[in-house]
Parts: structure tokens; sequence; C-alpha cells
């Protein structure tokens, strides 16, 4: 896979007669098209499937999993599981609950396996309901109907580490960090060492950031943190790296170093300018006030 779309985008974009500007409209900021086109950061997946929308091609030909213009990327995956996926990375809970039952209700549609249902049933509890037990339950009813198999299916592995995840993801809802930790680290091992599955090591690995960090231990919570940023350099991936150097900076008041924290609340506060983050925008003015209050306070003990 071709990871370096910048040049596709870019040629694509002068073969419509399109400025920068015209590319970003309704996507994020001209800023961020042209540094994608320089290859100097890279687009979330949201992001790009908006720019691939709007210059009339794939993602898959974007990234060069497919060599054909027209050509879907996800072939492989049935359309509705395409639209569902949607639904969830933008967070539409809602739609994707009426959506589904459609699905489950239309004979037309590629059948559904237990375990995918169970999880999106999950998600709907979960979100919809605030029925976090019945979700948890319903998440590990899949793992182990996975985990018994004897001949794993193409798309086990992905939905055994969404299931894992969800699993995590409810336990900290629950303010459990320590379930939250273990389900996070089952997750972490199944997606080790292996590249196709970058993008889910980040988000484990600012999962584990944050159940560490709220059970202040500061240091685990450091290492995962640090970790995920670079993972996240390394393939520029900026959707949680803001996120990880707030959670940095906020870790760094903890440990009253308010030099590093100022320097990361720094970095968090540029990149989400860059991405136009708005949600994350008062969490980064309330770090910095916090920061504040604590070098007030420390001058006034030292007086």
């Amino acid at each position: 896979m071709d990871i370096n779309y910048a040049e596709k985008i870019k040629k694509l974009r002068l073969q419509k007669n399109m400025t920068q500007k015209d590319l970003a409209k309704d996507i994020c900021s001209q800023g961020l098209i042209s540094k994608i086109e320089k290859n100097e950061v890279d687009s979330d997946i949201k992001i790009l499937h908006k720019i691939a929308q709007k210059l009339d091609v794939t993602v898959g030909y974007l990234i060069g999993e497919v060599d054909d213009v027209g050509q879907n990327i996800t072939a492989a995956i049935p359309k509705f599981q395409q639209k569902i996926n949607t639904f969830i990375e933008e967070k539409r809970y809602l739609a994707l609950e009426h959506y589904f039952k459609e699905v489950v209700n239309d004979a037309s549609f590629s059948p559904i396996s237990s375990t995918y249902k169970l999880w999106i049933d999950s998600i709907i509890l979960a979100n919809n309901y605030n029925l976090i037990e019945e979700a948890i339950a319903n998440c590990e009813q899949a793992i182990r109907i996975l985990e018994n198999k004897n001949r794993p299916e193409l798309g086990d592995l992905e939905l055994h580490i969404n299931l894992l995840n969800s699993v995590a993801d409810y336990y900290f809802s629950l303010e459990n960090y320590n379930e939250a930790i273990e389900y996070f680290e089952k997750a972490l091992k199944l997606v080790e060492n292996k590249t196709n599955f970058l993008h889910y090591q980040i988000k484990i690995l600012f999962g584990l950031a944050r159940s560490n960090s709220y059970l202040l231990k500061i240091m685990e919570s450091n290492f995962y943190a640090e970790n995920a940023v670079h993972l996240s350099a390394q393939t520029k991936d900026l959707q949680r790296i803001d996120s990880l150097y707030l959670l940095l900076a906020d870790n760094a008041i903890i440990a009253d170093d308010f030099t590093k924290a100022a320097e990361f609340c720094n970095k968090a506060q540029l990149i989400a300018e860059i991405k136009e983050n708005n949600f994350l925008i008062p969490y980064i003015n309330r770090t910095y006030a916090k920061l504040q209050l604590k070098m007030k306070d420390q001058q006034n003990n030292n007086k």
C-alpha cells in the first residue's frame, strides 16, 4: 500500500483546476491541505474520505490499494458495513441504530455474522441507552465465539480488536480503569508487529495512557502516550496526536513539571488549530488555566 498519497491529491486537484482553498472548502483548512500535499502531515481517514469524494476517486486509489480510479477500495466489504463504519467513525449512533435495524430485517443485505451483530448492538446499547453492562456482556459473548472458532474468517481479527477496544472503552466510562487496562492490553497483543493495524495500535496506546493517568500511574501513562506520539509521527496520523499531547501536558502538571506541561500544551493547541479540532480547544484552555494556577501556587509557596 502506498501511504504517500500527497502527489496524487495535488495532481488530481490541478487536473480539476481547483485551488487548495476550493479543495479545503467544507472539509478542513487550506493550511492542512497544503501540508498534506507537501507530505508534511497525514490526514485522518474521515478527512481523506471527503477529499477523495471531492476529487471523484476512492480512498483506495489515493493510498494505492487499487490501481483503477473508479475501483472500490472496500469491494470486499459489504456496502451496508461500509455505511455502518461511517456512522461509527462519525459517532452518529442514532442513525446507526435506525440503519442497522433496516439491515437486520432486510433479506436483500448480505448475511451478518452473530459476532458482528453483537458488537453493533453493544455500541447502540452503550451510546443510545447507557446500558453499559449489557454492552459489555454482548462484546464478551462475541469474543468467546471468536476465540473458540476453529477456522478464523476474513475480518475476524479486526472484529476481535474492535470488541476488545469497545469493552475497554465501556469499562473506562464506568471509571473501572483497571478492567479497561486489562482489555486494552489484550487488544494491544493482537496488533503488535502488524503494520496494517497501526491506526488501532495508536488508539489502544491512547486508551492505556488515559486509563493509567486516571489511576495516577504517571510513568506508565507517559510511556504509552509517548509511544503513541512516536507512532503517530512515524505514520503521519494526526487523529489523536493533539489529544495525546494534551494528556502529556496534564501528566506533567501532576508531576509539577511546568516547563514540559507548557511545551505539550503548545503542541496540542498548534495541532488542534491545524486540524480545526474545535472540540478539544476548551480542554486545552482548561489545562492552560490549571497550569497557570499551579505555577501561581508554587510562586506563593516560595515567597
